[in-house]
């Protein structure tokens, strides 16, 4: 279908990718509106050819050509190179995958490009040489021959023709042929900076409208519309705690079971419970906007929610607790069925990197449910693809990681001792808990695991073997130091233990006890380079994010990790665009596979 976005409504602004999205947005009171498809920024070729090359063991550096394209950024043969690598991606995505040694010439080809750049940015020598040409040219057409994309094509043989122009020259000619370095002025000793405050700031700041002050200035139809609501309510909001006070776009009134909200545009309706601990937490009249709805059961019968005024609502279950769902991500979950969807209910609030200016949402958006996660950006969003690792590979793998650590013992017999290792013989699935409710974040999925094991006794001896039983649960995440300011350029993915259970039986069970949970112990103890690890969890693996958060635009690769229901690990990787997501999860699925290869 045609790219579009909702005009107006509640809705406004968001992508409309199905027939459904608009249907929803008409529901919302507003309309489709065709616009251009824009090219996302981050469809870019370089960015696939380094991550195929950190996957081949190779590091790319493309720090100097990065700094190139931006200094030169207006001259037309470095616009022609970025319309390039924006053309090539779909090419380069597919080719990656299937034909690894032209994927090796690829990232010798950046490489080349990044030591090329170096020399424009120093006092070293530049030389772009006709050999240069020719390997960069044959390398374009290469790939050209295997696409039947006109406009990749035409935009390869026009950088072939512009590049030409530079074979020989020196780097101060390059430079000038670029357009020359941009003058900096560092002159003047005074420097002014105009602060534009938001409005809910102001509206903080005014003296005559205190928002959290009471107010004499009432209009009568908020009086009357929120104490006609009071007396609908009953015993939950006979007790009015204070005075009406002023909000950002209305008026509140709080009761001791819950509070009252009037706007002209909204009416009167309350919050109260969990719900309205979550909307208060989150500054809810700023952020999200006068509830449109009273607290109101969903259909499927689990939960509770609010919708409000700014496209956001908080549901509640009692196995999650509350959340935010709120912009793009709202839009997309609610097209997909809301919380009857494939996704769920909400598990956690938004999690993001980048920001919001007056202008444009630079930032990546994300929210994990229980059986998924929805990321936007923009007026766009999707479901995060994943790469997947089985049950029973878990577990394999859990086996093998404890076995390692099993250390011989000696038993007491009676009137002499022997030296035996306790081993496993049976490790099986015992099933998968549920979430858990919290405030913050919903705690994660638990896997049982039960496994039974034995110490080997020589039959001369005529003793039984001793056996001993584990049961343990696990849960995964994904943690980095609490101290930084940023999203973290690398996580770590973790098994955590839960709980435990040994039961040891048989001739000197103690001993058996104690060399079985020793080995446990071991296992789950983390190494001490990594201090933000304070619980009982088993490091699997430390995985770059790909965390930008630049002036101009903010992306990510890696979402999170969560537990299946059917006791799968799902690795989750940004969808957006839609070839760089499928990239993605190409490496994220290798590497998964490369993690639990030996199981």
């Amino acid at each position: 279908m045609v790219n579009q976005q909702c005009d107006g409504g509640v809705f406004n602004g968001n992508d409309l990718t199905t027939d459904r999205d608009i249907q929803l947005c008409v529901e919302g009171g507003g309309r489709p509106d065709g616009v251009e498809p824009q090219q996302p920024a981050a469809t870019c070729g370089v960015p696939f050819i380094v991550a195929f090359g950190q996957e081949t063991g190779r590091d790319v550096p493309v720090g100097s050509l990065s700094n190139v394209s931006r200094l030169f950024r207006e001259a037309s043969e470095v616009a022609v190179l970025r319309c390039l690598s924006s053309a090539a991606a779909p090419n380069i995505a597919g080719i990656l995958p299937e034909n690894p040694e032209l994927g090796a010439r690829m990232v010798d080809a950046v490489d080349r490009l990044n030591a090329l750049a170096e020399p424009l940015l120093s006092d070293r020598e530049f030389s772009y040489s006709a050999e240069d040409h020719e390997f960069f040219s044959g390398l374009a057409r290469e790939v050209v021959e295997g696409s039947r994309d006109e406009e990749f094509s035409a935009l390869a043989e026009q950088a072939i023709e512009l590049s030409a122009g530079l074979v020989g020259m020196s780097g101060p000619e390059t430079i000038e042929r670029l357009g020359g370095l941009p003058h900096l002025d560092v002159t003047g000793d005074q420097t002014s900076l105009d602060v534009v405050l938001p409005d809910w700031v102001t509206e903080t700041l005014d003296a005559d409208r205190p928002p959290l002050l009471p107010v004499t200035d009432v209009p009568a139809a908020a009086r009357r519309a929120i104490d006609e609501k009071a007396k609908s309510l009953g015993a939950v909001a006979f007790i009015a705690l204070g005075r009406m006070r002023r909000v950002a776009g209305g008026y509140v009134r709080r009761y001791h079971g819950c509070d009252i909200y009037w706007s002209e545009s909204t009416g009167a309706h309350e919050v109260h419970g969990e719900i309205r601990r979550k909307y208060d937490a989150l500054e809810g009249p700023r952020a999200l906007g006068l509830p449109t709805t009273d607290e109101t059961g969903t259909p499927d019968g689990r939960g509770r929610f609010n919708h409000f005024h700014k496209n956001a609502s908080i549901y509640w279950t009692p196995t999650t607790g509350p959340f935010s769902v709120a912009g793009a991500v709202r839009f997309r979950w609610a097209s997909e069925g809301w919380e009857t969807g494939p996704v769920g209910y909400p598990v956690t609030d938004e999690r993001s990197v980048g920001t919001s200016t007056s202008d444009a949402d630079r930032g990546v958006r994300w929210r994990r449910f229980e059986n998924g996660i929805i990321c936007g950006k923009g007026g766009a969003a999707q479901q995060a693809l994943a790469a997947t690792v089985g049950r029973d590979r878990i577990v394999a793998e859990f086996s093998r990681r404890l076995n390692a650590q099993m250390r011989e013992r000696d038993i007491d017999l009676g009137p002499f001792s022997i030296t035996v290792r306790p081993g496993l013989n049976n490790v099986f699935p015992l099933g998968v808990d549920d979430w858990r409710p919290d405030f913050w974040s919903a705690r994660p999925r638990i896997l049982r695991i039960g496994i039974n094991g034995f110490v080997g006794i020589p039959a001369a001896l005529l003793v039984p073997d001793p056996t001993f039983h584990i049961r343990m649960g696990l849960s995964f995440s994904c943690r980095w130091p609490t101290d930084l300011f940023s999203h973290p350029q690398t996580v770590t993915l973790v098994a955590t233990l839960e709980d435990l259970r040994i039961v040891a039986e048989g001739v000197s069970s103690g001993n058996v006890f104690e060399a079985v949970n020793g080995a446990i112990a071991a296992a789950f103890r983390p190494p001490s380079d990594r201090p933000y690890l304070t619980d009982a969890s088993m490091v699997l693996a430390d995985i770059p994010t790909g965390a930008v958060d630049g002036p101009d635009d903010a992306d990510i690769d890696f979402l999170d990790v969560m537990l299946m229901a059917d006791g799968s690990l799902s690795v989750f990787v940004n969808p957006l665009p839609p070839v760089a997501g499928r990239l993605r999860r190409y490496f994220a699925q290798k590497k998964i596979d490369t993690m639990f290869a030996d199981s």
